[in-house]
């Protein structure tokens, strides 16, 4: 059992649980850290989220938040992903991933094309 990120009850820890708590935390995040202006061209940058849960392309965020979201990925890696031996119950996988080139379009970091 593992209680999810920010608190709340404890759940078993399935693969279902695990991936479904893994998510929401990184989501949780991700919504307030891609905030961007678009004044300045090193106002994105690229954070890595790979994890013992899996690999990961990284996201783009604001510089300013980076810290923020690896806080977060940090602690899914140590309290769900490592803790709960989360590889050997769900597998592991890591996706091509292109050079990211991280950009602010529409108020949002995002990877430019």
């Amino acid at each position: 059992y593992f209680k999810p990120y920010g608190g709340g009850d404890c759940t078993e820890a399935t693969c279902d649980n695990m991936t479904k708590a893994k998510n929401a935390a990184l989501e949780a995040v991700l919504a307030s850290v891609r905030t961007c202006t678009g004044g300045d061209p090193g106002e994105c940058v690229v954070v890595a989220t790979t994890t013992a849960c899996g690999g990961t392309c990284g996201e783009a965020v604001n510089a300013g938040m980076a810290n923020d979201l690896a806080k977060v990925v940090g602690w899914v890696d140590d309290n769900v992903c490592k803790a709960f031996d989360f590889p050997t119950k769900c597998g592991y996988s890591t996706p091509k991933c292109l050079p990211p080139k991280p950009a602010c379009v529409k108020g949002q970091c995002v990877y430019a094309p």
